[in-house]
């Protein structure tokens, strides 16, 4: 493996963000337009209170 140098390890960085983001987006979407995996209405709103709170955490930074 070679070795990574300061811009490569910056470009990881974002990357590994970057998904966690999309991840995020994809939970709050689902939960948005009421495709839930499970008809259990428990599982559907903590599935949507942790979309939120993890859209508004990535809106901070």
């Amino acid at each position: 493996m070679p070795q990574l140098g300061p811009v490569n390890w910056l470009f990881v960085y974002l990357c590994f963000w970057f998904v966690i983001f999309l991840i995020s987006v994809v939970f709050w979407w689902v939960s948005s337009n009421h495709f839930h995996l499970s008809d259990s209405a428990s599982k559907s709103s903590s599935l949507d209170e942790t979309g939120s709170k993890a859209v508004s955490f990535f809106w901070k930074w």
